[in-house]
């Protein structure tokens, strides 16, 4: 496995790759979720790139920036395992110097963008780079962040970017948390709490699979398993505008941000049948 930390380099070796080349961007402190997605790359691609960048970009003022968790041997050692190729930890990508910004459209502005109105900006610039550097025929990213890979597929559709992306399925732990970095933070009374995200999730799922579609009704049951979190949004929205439905459907979702203490968590449900 090599392991790259210039931008140079890596176009370098890049432009020596044949076949199907599939990234996985990541902030690093890698977990199940990070290698579930890396083995799904592996299966499809002749080469597999895991980008390892924690973002400046896509933090807020008031955001864990400084103290997001960065292991960079212990993530290379996981990869290594993985059958990884090529590790891509550059030191910085040239943001702070950059005078073009890929500025997202409405679907920036929903959800955790009214919170973090900069937030989508940093994550397209950064994608942006990356792809270009590493110019990937896939990409792999996961389903708990929905709106950004909404986003990220619209920046692809509308600059006619020649990748393909791929969604992977939320992996969760024994008691339906969804795998994050951030679950670190949680103390245990917390993480015991933070269960009740899941139950809410499927509370909502059942509902819709016996027979109702009324938003409202679907919401208020997902709602009462949320009493002891702080709840920035909940809402069943179209998959592909984002906004709020009247009805559920078959590809409508719902999505969630709470928090526990400080700590802000994420999560979504897809209503399939």
């Amino acid at each position: 496995m090599k392991i790259i930390r210039s931008v140079s380099e890596m176009i370098q070796v890049r432009q020596q790759l044949s076949g199907k080349v599939g990234i996985v961007p990541t902030m690093g402190a890698l977990h199940e979720g990070h290698i579930s997605l890396v083995q799904q790359c592996r299966s499809h691609s002749d080469h597999v790139v895991v980008s390892i960048y924690v973002n400046p970009l896509q933090f807020g003022p008031k955001e864990d920036f400084d103290k997001y968790p960065r292991n960079l041997s212990q993530d290379t050692e996981l990869l290594s395992d993985e059958g990884v190729d090529i590790v891509f930890a550059p030191e910085e990508l040239g943001e702070q110097n950059s005078e073009t910004k890929v500025i997202p459209g409405e679907l920036s502005t929903l959800w955790c963008g009214k919170n973090r109105p900069q937030h989508f900006e940093g994550v397209l610039s950064v994608i942006t780079k990356l792809f270009n550097i590493i110019s990937p025929t896939d990409a792999w990213f996961g389903q708990k962040d929905f709106q950004q890979f909404r986003i990220i597929e619209k920046w692809v559709e509308d600059f006619y970017v020649p990748v393909n992306l791929h969604r992977a399925m939320i992996v969760r732990e024994k008691m339906g948390l969804a795998i994050s970095s951030r679950n670190a933070y949680l103390n245990l009374d917390q993480k015991y709490n933070a269960k009740n995200i899941y139950k809410s999730l499927t509370a909502a799922k059942s509902a819709f699979m016996q027979g109702e579609t009324s938003t409202k009704v679907v919401l208020e049951l997902s709602k009462d398993y949320l009493k002891k979190m702080k709840i920035e949004y909940h809402a069943i929205i179209d998959p592909v505008t984002l906004k709020p439905c009247d009805k559920v459907f078959i590809g409508s979702v719902l999505v969630l941000a709470v928090k526990l203490g400080q700590v802000r968590l994420i999560d979504n449900m897809i209503f399939d049948m």
